[in-house]
């Protein structure tokens, strides 16, 4: 029973689409939260005090989300804001990237950003 139990786990995240074939969960989650990471320090470094608190808190984001994103509290939606440089919506805090129904909106697409 346990073994059909982890097998159907396996089998669902794998039709979820978010895992890479032969990659671990821990090899997806790193290269996401180093790449978001990465980002935040060159385009809006005051968002974290330093890059473990980023990655703490990377880890603890919703990562189903898609490259390009404008909205939902996703990694995939604050790197579509530092993609923008838009600051505010990079870190935690974000208005428009958030699941919280009172400030649930969407980034403005590229050509509405100078």
């Amino acid at each position: 029973m346990m073994g059909s139990m982890l097998l159907l786990l396996l089998a669902c995240e794998t039709v979820d689409g978010w895992f890479s074939e032969g990659a671990s969960v821990d090899d997806e989650v790193s290269a996401l939260c180093e790449d978001y990471c990465s980002r935040v320090q060159g385009v809006c470094p005051d968002v974290f005090v330093d890059d473990d608190t980023c990655f703490d808190a990377c880890l603890d984001m919703d990562m189903n989300g898609q490259t390009n994103d404008r909205s939902g509290d996703t990694v995939q939606c604050r790197i579509t804001a530092l993609e923008l440089e838009l600051c505010e919506h990079a870190g935690v805090d974000s208005e428009l990237c958030s699941s919280d129904d009172e400030h649930t909106g969407q980034l403005p697409d590229d050509s509405a950003v100078q």
